[in-house]
């Protein structure tokens, strides 16, 4: 069991549905060629929290953030959509029971979606949609392993 299982998840469930143009970028996210946006994706995992223990293990709850990007097209409202869309998607494939109990041997007790938004790029690229999805992801730390 490792925090670094959490990324790998992330990354192999939006690969699954078709996301396979992974920013890596740490922190500089929204500087994504022109030419590689539709469809690419971030992911970032943020500052963790203990949500509490026992005898042999710390459960931390760790916020992830994945954004999205979609070429919009003419009409700023059609990558909204499409965004909305997609949202629920991966929503599906990320929380689901199904794949993630599959995790539970790499320390991921539970993923829950915690809000999403779709929203322009910024004000002068608005034929641009970024899709802002938060996770929280419940990890369970064992201290029996090494």
């Amino acid at each position: 069991m490792s925090i670094s299982s959490i990324k790998p998840f992330f990354r192999a469930q939006l690969n699954a549905i078709g996301y396979t143009n992974e920013w890596t970028e740490a922190y500089q996210f929204d500087d994504i060629p022109s030419t590689k946006r539709d469809k690419a994706f971030h992911i970032l995992l943020g500052d963790a929290f203990s949500n509490g223990q026992n005898q042999t293990d710390q459960e931390i709850l760790i916020p992830v953030g994945v954004t999205i990007y979609f070429k919009a097209g003419r009409v700023e409202e059609d990558g909204r959509l499409t965004s909305m869309i997609a949202a629920e998607a991966v929503i599906k494939q990320i929380c689901s029971p199904q794949i993630r109990v599959t995790q539970a041997n790499d320390g991921i007790k539970d993923v829950r979606i915690s809000s999403f938004e779709a929203v322009p790029l910024s004000e002068d690229q608005d034929n641009i949609t970024r899709l802002n999805l938060a996770f929280e992801v419940y990890y369970i730390l064992d201290f029996a392993e090494p």
